[in-house]
């Protein structure tokens, strides 16, 4: 039984941004749904969002090859997912 873990939605404050609160984040949901006996963790990311898929990359996630586009405004949301397994990169 393969439990996967969906991470919905991550906005951080404009301050807060190049801080390492999102890697925080990211690694503190990992730990959740290791915690919890998930997998995996999975997102989507809006395929123009540099910044935001840069952070996933750097937390271990990579892109499944899935993507759909949203009807309410035509964006292109992007799959990606790691395993709980990886160790979550420090930035320190």
């Amino acid at each position: 039984l393969l439990i996967v873990a969906h991470l919905m939605a991550m906005w951080v404050h404009a301050r807060l941004r190049g801080s390492g609160a999102s890697d925080a984040l990211v690694t503190a949901l990992v730990d959740w749904a290791r915690g919890e006996g998930a997998r995996v963790v999975r997102l989507m990311v809006i395929d123009s969002n540099g910044p935001a898929t840069r952070c996933y990359v750097r937390n271990g996630f990579r892109t499944t090859g899935h993507s759909v586009m949203r009807e309410r405004d035509g964006a292109i949301e992007v799959e990606m997912e790691r395993s709980v397994e990886l160790p979550t990169q420090s930035t320190t």
